[in-house]
């Protein structure tokens, strides 16, 4: 488990192994780190191309993935709201629209993403593929994955395969999370926000939403006994360049390729100067 990963005492609960937060007593993957981005021409984006915000993120995260992997994709999961409201009955135009809370089932769901990232992709066929994309994961988010294995294993054979997929499967679920939040700066009335914080057993978590129509809050929480508040930074250094280029400086039809990241062998090390424009080694 990630260290902190309780709420409460962890007292009675035995680790299979130490799991030590490498920044030792300065750690802060819980809380995480917070950017906040102002992006003037992102309200154009949604009125002009039909993408919303949460799409641009998406594929910034995408293209950070596949520059700091040298691989031909990106793989991360996402949350995806269970239930969809205002809910009204379909026998009765006249009923109420119901809370949230009153619909049955879960709140949220995982789905995992797979995107595959093609450096002479134009940006724009990028985004709307992530779009069209996005529209299915949403519409299919609350299908049962478990009875889903279960039917598919037809004999011991299936059943053994299933089961390593399943532990795969879930593992990477875990890795790497892209959260979009709507209207979490809401201002109330009587109620004054204090803190938020969420304690997850995961790699890194990617929070993210809107503060006003052209400003992007971003938060970074991750497992301190695998990752440093150095490389969370520069990490979101990477990701606000990326998110930049596409919102402000990126023509639509430029080849996904001339994203401008600094471009390096591995690891988090910062190789050259901002805005150079590089070459995405992908086919």
């Amino acid at each position: 488990r990630a260290p902190q990963w309780f709420k409460g005492s962890p007292i009675g609960w035995t680790s299979q192994c130490e799991r030590v937060a490498l920044d030792g007593a300065d750690a802060i993957g819980v809380t995480g780190i917070s950017v906040s981005i102002s992006l003037p021409s992102l309200p154009t984006i949604k009125s002009k191309h039909g993408i919303p915000p949460q799409i641009v993120v998406k594929a910034a995260i995408a293209l950070l993935n596949v520059r700091l992997t040298q691989q031909k994709q990106a793989i991360f999961s996402q949350c995806e709201a269970a239930r969809y409201w205002p809910s009204r009955s379909h026998d009765n135009d006249n009923t109420q629209a119901h809370d949230p809370m009153d619909i049955a089932g879960p709140t949220f769901q995982l789905v995992l993403n797979l995107i595959p990232i093609s450096a002479s992709e134009k940006l724009s066929q990028l985004l709307h593929r992530l779009h069209k994309e996005q529209e299915l994961l949403s519409r299919n988010a609350t299908a049962p994955l478990r009875q889903i294995q279960a039917l598919l294993a037809t004999s011991d054979e299936d059943q053994e395969s299933l089961s390593k997929d399943d532990s795969l499967f879930d593992t990477m679920m875990r890795r790497q999370v892209f959260n979009w939040i709507p209207n979490t700066h809401s201002h109330y009335q009587h109620v004054t926000k204090i803190q938020v914080e969420a304690r997850g057993d995961l790699g890194v978590t990617w929070t993210c939403n809107l503060v006003d129509k052209q400003t992007l809050f971003v938060n970074a929480q991750y497992d301190d006994a695998q990752l440093r508040a150095v490389e969370i930074r520069k990490a979101l250094d990477e990701l606000n360049e990326i998110i930049e280029w596409i919102t402000e400086r990126a023509d639509w039809d430029q080849e996904v390729g001339k994203c401008p990241v600094w471009k390096r062998e591995c690891g988090f090390v910062r190789a050259g100067a901002r805005g150079d424009a590089i070459e995405i080694e992908v086919e």
